[in-house]
């Protein structure tokens, strides 16, 4: 099943509007907030940095789109998950000499397009995508507010929140990306499973259970740590402009 042409100019267009959007939203904020006398560049590197970011954030918004219609429409390059497998050589072992040979292991996964993907292994490549495009966009807009509080002249005061908000997003985003990929992946490795087929039975049998890894949890503490101290300092600015 193609795409529709039409499909294509939409999010073209939904592209176009976004970028001009994100950049004349940037160019007022920037001409509306006041510059230090002390800012970098006189405010124009950290300015710049903002529209950049505006920019990233609309690219990543158009790509998550993009892949996401790919895979609904389908033709879209799917993982498909398997048990560990390794080809056996159409060789006799025992013409081969000096080579070495896996006894244990070998592939998990692999990249295809399918044919009528099942919907099941639709929504789970769709959830996949769009939580990995949402990581992309709160730490996009965590940089965006830091850069606003330093060339606002504020430094890092009041952005305590926003990487709290970014810790959390990267310890549940960071699983739930994971899990949502694989089973994606399973159920995209059933579909084209030969079951019972007696000429394929060694071909790759689709895997049955989640593999996850704890990555997540080195960037919740980074920015968790971050942003409680942060905090901390805003406190004590506070207390400390109250005794003034």
């Amino acid at each position: 099943m193609s795409t529709p042409s039409w499909l294509w100019i939409l999010v073209a267009v939904v592209l176009t509007v976004a970028i001009v959007g994100a950049v004349l939203l940037s160019t007022r904020l920037w001409r509306r907030e006041p510059v230090p006398a002390d800012a970098p560049g006189g405010g124009r590197i950290v300015g710049a940095a903002i529209v950049v970011g505006w920019l990233f954030v609309a690219g990543t918004v158009f790509l998550g789109a993009y892949e996401s219609i790919g895979i609904i429409s389908g033709g879209w390059p799917v993982p498909l998950l398997t048990e560990p497998y390794w080809p056996e050589t159409p060789i006799p072992q025992e013409n081969i000499g000096g080579v070495s040979f896996v006894t244990g292991g070998g592939y998990t996964i692999a990249t295809a397009s399918i044919t009528d993907l099942s919907a099941e292994a639709r929504v789970w490549d769709v959830i996949a995508a769009v939580i990995r495009t949402t990581g992309f966009v709160v730490a996009a807009v965590v940089v965006i507010r830091l850069c606003r509080g330093l060339r606002a002249g504020r430094g890092l005061m009041g952005s305590g929140r926003a990487f709290g908000a970014l810790s959390v997003t990267a310890l549940v985003g960071g699983f739930a990306w994971q899990i949502a990929y694989q089973l994606g992946g399973m159920a995209a490795a059933r579909q084209v499973a030969l079951y019972g087929v007696p000429e394929f039975a060694d071909w790759p049998q689709p895997a049955h259970t989640l593999m996850i890894d704890f990555w997540p949890v080195l960037p919740f503490l980074a920015f968790g740590a971050f942003a409680a101290a942060l905090r901390h300092a805003e406190r004590l600015q506070r207390d400390t402009e109250g005794l003034v």
